[in-house]
């Protein structure tokens, strides 16, 4: 099965050129988003791509005098989008194959982990679409941005501690034009669990999200992408806000996280605001996240406690392409608790500097960082990462 796995990813590298040419010249292309196939009108789209992430990194605590060095495949995904009825259809399914896509989210859990996404989207019009299925909820910026299209090679601990991430339901998306200005509006109704299988429960969880583009759009999609790639050539602007309340939920951090002990659930608000702004090479982003839960951790005879995140959060995060490819960033992220005494593990710092040299893009990278994060109680770590990504 891994062999077969490993013969359906290498196949587009197999003698591309090839390939290309036996294709009749109508019916298929290969460009920067993958492999692609259409049918003669038109009608109907089909394309595969895919997605490896090499990371190494070097742990130093200051504190304990220890540190760690690891190397892994931190991203091996596989990608299969499509279009049909002349676009009305738009449907998407993400596989993943390494361990740390599956191990962070529950592995131990009754789950399907290597699907990602599996979602079908209607387009009702041109400014409204209805879509089923498992797919991100549309939560803080830096969930929304892939991955593969960040300046440094992991997202933010402050973004760990309080995202929403994927889950299953019903995704309704809405945009609209005031003069120039452009108005993205998003609606779902999930169940609140994330990519594990669970029991049904009472509780469903409501998500809503607006963004607000003052200056027009970005080129190129360039509000989803972290960097200034596309050197905007006039201003540009997203402000958003995110809520969701997540019902009854049986894990810590929603759609993430251990199960609550003793077959308990929580009820977590969350609401988050963010802004993104771009021009001539120069980027800065930030997002500030506040979580309310109606308990602070659950408890067991025999394992002890786990903690349900809760308090403030936030991110200031900034980059500028001094040459065309090459990039240096900065971050700052902390979190603090409403109630430190039972959130400890919650309280950190984050400062770090990050150089990227893009060789096509987010498409094909290489990324270097540096930082030190500090946390409770009384640790301070300093960490290294290098990591390559390569896209087709």
């Amino acid at each position: 099965m891994r062999f077969t796995l490993l013969l359906i990813l290498l196949i587009p590298f197999l003698n591309i050129n090839a390939q290309v040419q036996n294709f009749p010249e109508e019916g298929s292309f290969l460009n920067d988003n993958g492999l692609s196939f259409a049918s003669k009108d038109s009608s109907q789209t089909l394309t595969f791509n895919g997605r490896i992430q090499a990371l190494g990194a070097e742990f130093a605590d200051f504190k304990a005098a220890t540190n760690t060095t690891e190397f892994f495949v931190r991203r091996c995904r596989f990608s299969i989008k499509g279009t049909s009825l002349n676009n009305k259809v738009v449907y998407r399914v993400q596989l993943c194959f390494s361990q740390r896509d599956m191990s962070a989210d529950n592995s131990r859990e009754i789950n399907n982990l290597v699907l990602r996404d599996a979602v079908i989207f209607y387009n009702l019009s041109k400014a409204f679409r209805l879509g089923i299925g498992q797919t991100k909820l549309p939560g803080n910026r830096q969930r929304v941005n892939s991955s593969g299209q960040l300046q440094f090679a992991e997202r933010s601990n402050t973004h760990d501690a309080f995202t929403l991430d994927r889950d299953r339901g019903i995704f309704f998306q809405n945009d609209f034009h005031i003069g120039k200005s452009l108005f993205k509006n998003f609606l779902t109704v999930s169940a609140g669990e994330g990519r594990i299988t669970v029991s049904p429960n009472s509780g469903v969880c409501y998500t809503a999200r607006t963004e607000w583009l003052p200056l027009g759009k970005f080129k190129n999609g360039g509000d989803y992408f972290e960097a200034d790639i596309e050197r905007e050539q006039k201003p540009k602007l997203s402000i958003a806000a995110t809520y969701s309340y997540n019902d009854k939920t049986k894990r810590v951090k929603g759609q993430l996280g251990e199960y609550l002990y003793n077959n308990e659930s929580v009820n977590i608000a969350y609401a988050e605001t963010d802004l993104l702004f771009k021009y001539k090479g120069f980027s800065f982003a930030t997002e500030f996240y506040n979580k309310v839960v109606s308990s602070n951790f659950t408890t067991s005879s025999t394992s002890g406690r786990r903690i349900i995140p809760s308090g403030q959060a936030w991110l200031i995060q900034s980059g500028y392409l001094f040459t065309k490819k090459d990039e240096i960033a900065l971050r700052y992220a902390g979190a603090k608790n409403n109630k430190a005494d039972v959130n400890v593990g919650v309280f950190f710092r984050e400062y770090m500097i990050g150089y990227s040299h893009y060789f096509k893009g987010h498409a094909l990278k290489l990324q270097s960082d540096i930082g030190l994060i500090e946390s409770k109680p009384n640790k301070q770590i300093v960490n290294a990462r290098i990591c390559a990504i390569a896209a087709f």
